[in-house]
């Protein structure tokens, strides 16, 4: 019969010639939905709604009647009792839902992530634990498909049976489960019409403030004394979330549970409901009614708290640890798209930005104080993590998903450095590496360790091929190749990374507890200081801070590509800032296993010694490096940029305090590079004048540059002493002189070069009188007595000056004279001690966004509502 009867029933929804009654509403929400169906229908009669036709009125009812009926069908179906909509533990609930006392030979039920109606009936198929529902007629009722009713009774006339005051309790529990996912289903599907015709809306900018139809929709249904509509959806939901996840909790493992898809569906509505208030608050002036409407409906969800309901959720879907040893499986198993839906959820929830939630909750009792509001979302993110509760609620979650991306992210592009460590022997070539002793080489990353399917330290079972999860996520990574395949790897949009956005807006949320940072940052397997002694255990083993340091490195390199990629590098940079230095020192990389990310050029190489290891804080300086080098467009994302100069001040700052730490062993003349590329590109006046970017931005970012410069020309950098492999053969080292230079000498020389560009910035943003850069410019003052460095110097030619132009790198008169600065001792040019204010900035400096992020990195209110309107709106 296909969608026949559906059609048939939408199209009265809006006839106008039809005074439709309770009955005809209640039947839209019994008989089986067919979404893209009822969502047209919707659609077009819901935009002259929004448009003020001559309808508008009548359909505007007819929407809320919808509405207003589902509320009713839904606390009849879940039999909800008034008055418990707080309670955990009612007397007598163990009967409200449907039981499903099936009993499967799985410990854990994989929620299905289809979605289809007909996939949830509790009967297990073939080879598969999945949980699916017998197919039945499209156009019946629900209510008439438990077996008693007469099989000739029109399906139009389905409804003429509820007659008692609670019309469904003659359904059995799988209809009743039928029936709840029906209606949530509709409610989605309610709510998506919202957000279609305001997007359409606004698309052709058609949507002003007294036209949002999410705003029409609710604003006059707030009367005094009652309870709003939203927040009646919302206390049925949560009761029915409640008395299912108490069945689960309560049933003994192998149970069959009828209700999860509808768990899954209500997970899914509360992120669309959020989504229809989020998308108006960041259109709508924050001084208009219809703001002031949406903040109060968005206010719902924190009058109405879910925070423990979700709770649960977690708890029933983590493995837990035993005495004994090992984890036992979790009861249910969620499928990646609910699992990535619950983490929306909680990542928007919880970080509401503060001028959503009042500072106090007034009281209708005059004789009652107001009280302070706090978050109550906080509370899921301030557990006191230890290694098992980090292991259960985290780690087994989140690390195969982050080796998938990997994985993903390697294979998007050629390895260049692989490229060339492959082709600079002869033999390699010829045998096609197969006879390379490169560790790079041969460490197969994506083949062994971070491989779904081989690598069994990614799943509790010790047998990936048999993990439902990583399957799953399996799944994915080949279907994102075929994918990649067919459209190719020629443009970096193509790069799909919208599942990690929830993940990462967790971490951050995640970063800011102390308890799990500490386990975060743990290293738990043994360091080699050798890699060739290495193990096979030690290869396979994967630490979630390793893999996610590496995933950074090309997030941070493709950041430009789009507001999803952006996102995730300011989610990713301000974790970063909540990590404290002392475990990133001590947490050891392996570079060779963890292959940043090398695919454009230049690429930032690895250490020079090539050992192998490296302490985190310098890899951290690898991965921000690709953001410096990859990212100058003119539409720059200033506050990316700006987090991630200050996160490289901040090291170079603890590398100047703490002389114990070894920088002998860092390529530091491509830190410098990647420096001066942003100097340059600071320059350039079509940047200056650009309409992205202020001049307070700009003058910020390059106040924030000249620091760093200022910084690395301090003594601690020029004692280093760094030898250059690749230049063994100068015509320096043929005359005696020594291949070991400073830390300082390729910094300086690059500053030389680009002398005009420094000058000119100086000048540009009135930073001459700059005393926190006062060792820069005692620099610049005494090589201008010695080089001709402009144009300018030229002009006023003396005798005692050299053209910097007529020289090399290594050649003996810049070495001579550089050595001849470096090796005195300016006692007058020696950094000034900065004075931190209590917020986290330093005095003195130029502009107010300079170092903004010196000691902390929360992200502004601002971003954050940009986050969450993205976290919601991405396709997943």
């Amino acid at each position: 019969m296909a969608e026949t009867y559906q059609r048939s029933l939408y199209k009265e929804l809006f006839n106008d010639s039809v005074d439709n009654d309770e009955t005809f509403y209640k039947s839209i929400f019994t008989t089986p939905v067919y979404e893209d169906l009822l969502l047209g229908v919707l659609r077009e009669n819901s935009e002259a709604i929004a448009l003020a036709s001559d309808v508008a009125e009548r359909n505007l009812s007819i929407l809320r009647r919808i509405y207003v009926s589902g509320l009713a069908v839904f606390k009849d179906a879940i039999k909800h009792e008034s008055g418990n909509s707080e309670t955990k533990d009612t007397t007598g609930t163990s009967t409200q839902l449907p039981t499903g006392k099936l009993s499967l030979s799985s410990d854990a039920i994989l929620d299905n992530g289809g979605g289809d109606i007909t996939e949830l009936n509790g009967i297990q198929l073939n080879n598969c634990s999945r949980q699916v529902l017998p197919e039945f007629d499209e156009g019946d009722d629900l209510t008439t498909l438990n077996g008693k009713d007469d099989k000739n009774s029109s399906k139009n006339n389905s409804t003429h049976s509820l007659t008692s005051e609670r019309e469904f309790d003659f359904l059995d529990d799988k209809l009743r489960a039928q029936l709840i996912e029906n209606v949530i289903k509709i409610f989605r599907v309610w709510f998506q019409n919202i957000i279609d015709v305001n997007y359409k809306l606004r698309k052709a900018k058609d949507l002003t403030d007294d036209n949002d139809l999410c705003v029409k929709v609710f604003e006059s249904s707030n009367e005094k004394g009652d309870m709003t509509p939203l927040v009646q959806l919302l206390t049925e939901l949560k009761w029915f979330l409640n008395i299912a996840l108490q069945r689960i909790e309560e049933s003994p493992a192998g149970t069959q549970f009828l209700n999860l898809t509808s768990i899954k569906e209500a997970i899914n509505l509360l992120n669309k409901i959020l989504k229809s208030f989020y998308i108006g608050l960041s259109y709508h002036k924050s001084t208009s009614d219809e703001y002031n409407v949406l903040k109060s409906l968005l206010f719902s969800f924190y009058e109405i708290d879910f925070s423990n309901i979700l709770l649960r959720i977690i708890k029933i879907t983590n493995p837990t640890a035993q005495e004994e040893g090992g984890y036992k499986p979790a009861k249910v198993v969620l499928s990646v798209d609910t699992l990535v839906n619950l983490y929306i959820l909680l990542g928007v929830l919880v970080n509401i930005p503060a001028i959503f939630i009042p500072d106090v909750q007034t009281n209708s009792d005059i004789t009652t104080l107001p009280t302070a509001l706090k978050n109550p979302y906080r509370q899921l993110f301030d557990a006191e993590y230890d290694w098992n509760l980090f292991n259960e609620e985290v780690n087994l979650k989140f690390l195969p998903l982050f080796c998938m991306e990997y994985s993903y992210c390697y294979k998007f592009r050629p390895d260049l450095m692989l490229n060339k460590i492959q082709n600079s022997s002869l033999i390699n070539w010829i045998s096609g590496n197969r006879l390379s002793s490169d560790l790079y080489v041969n460490c197969l990353t994506t083949d062994v360790i971070t491989n779904l399917q081989v690598n069994n330290k990614l799943t509790l079972t010790n047998n990936a091929e048999e993990d439902l999860y990583l399957k799953e996520l399996n799944d994915i990574y080949e279907h994102k190749l075929r994918r990649l395949t067919i459209r190719g790897t020629d443009d970096d949009s193509h790069l799909e990374m919208a599942k990690l956005l929830p993940v990462l807006i967790n971490m951050y949320t995640l970063s800011q507890n102390p308890s799990f940072v500490k386990v975060f940052t743990i290293q738990r397997y043994k360091f080699y200081s050798d890699l060739e002694s290495k193990s096979e255990d030690e290869i396979e083993h994967v630490e979630l801070f390793e893999v996610w340091l590496c995933l950074l490195s090309y997030l941070f390199e493709y950041q430009y590509r789009s507001s999803l990629m952006q996102d995730l590098t300011k989610l990713s940079l301000a974790t970063l800032f909540n990590l404290p230095m002392e475990p990133l020192l001590n947490f050891q990389i392996n570079e060779f296993k963890w292959k940043l990310c090398h695919q454009k050029v230049p690429f930032v190489p690895l250490n020079t010694d090539r050992v192998g290891y490296k302490a985190s804080v310098f890899y951290i300086l690898d991965a921000i490096q690709n953001l410096l080098r990859f990212n100058l467009t003119y539409k720059l994302n200033v506050t990316n940029l700006s987090m991630g100069l200050t996160m490289v001040y901040n090291i170079l700052d603890l590398f100047q305090k703490d002389l114990t730490i070894d920088l002998s062993n860092y390529a530091w003349e491509d830190l410098h590079l990647s420096l001066f590329g942003l100097i340059k590109f600071f320059k350039k006046q079509s940047l200056i004048k650009s309409k992205y970017v202020t001049p307070e931005e700009l003058g910020g970012l390059v106040e924030d540059c000249l620091l760093i410069l200022n910084l690395l020309l301090d003594a601690r950098f020029n004692s280093v002493q760094q030898d250059n492999v690749e230049e063994t053969s100068t015509i320096m080292s043929m005359l005696g002189f020594s291949t070991a230079r400073s830390i300082s000498y390729s910094l300086i020389y690059n500053i030389l070069l680009n002398f005009e560009s420094i000058q000119s910035l100086v000048t540009t943003f009135d930073l001459k009188d700059s005393k926190k850069l006062h060792t820069l410019f005692h620099c610049m003052n005494y090589f201008d007595g010695v080089f001709y460095l402009t144009e300018d110097s030229k002009l006023k030619a003396q005798i005692n000056k050299i053209d910097v132009i007529d020289f090399d790198f290594d050649s003996p008169e810049f070495l001579s004279a550089i050595n001849a600065y470096t090796n005195e001792e300016h006692e007058d040019a020696s950094s000034p001690v900065v004075s931190e204010k209590p917020n986290g900035t330093s005095s003195g400096y130029k502009y107010k966004n300079t170092l903004r992020h010196s000691s902390s990195a929360t992200v502004s209110d601002k971003d954050m509502l940009n986050i969450i309107q993205n976290v919601l709106s991405q396709r997943y």
